[in-house]
């Protein structure tokens, strides 16, 4: 059976929670670190029009801005395996 608008609907309404930026810790990553959003792995653009998200946590400011490219998290992770910004 092919799915309907309403099915659609309400799928995008039911989307899973996310952390909030205070809980990962996201912040702008020191000038030349290899550790920021534009290379995790749970970072992602959108190609129509090149909105950028996150796997893992959400805000205000980028649910209307996207998550900046240049920021970081502790999350961090480029193999979903290693996060080399965890304090254990």
């Amino acid at each position: 059976m092919k799915a309907t608008l309403q099915q659609v609907d309400e799928v995008m309404r039911e989307r899973p929670r996310k952390l909030d930026a205070e809980q990962v810790g996201y912040e702008a990553a020191p000038e030349g670190s290899e550790f920021r959003c534009a290379s995790c792995l749970r970072y992602y653009r959108r190609a129509v029009d090149n909105f950028a998200t996150c796997e893992i946590f959400r805000d205000e400011e980028t649910d209307e801005n996207g998550v900046n490219p240049a920021y970081r998290c502790r999350f961090w992770t480029s193999d979903g395996d290693q996060h080399p910004l965890v304090e254990n």
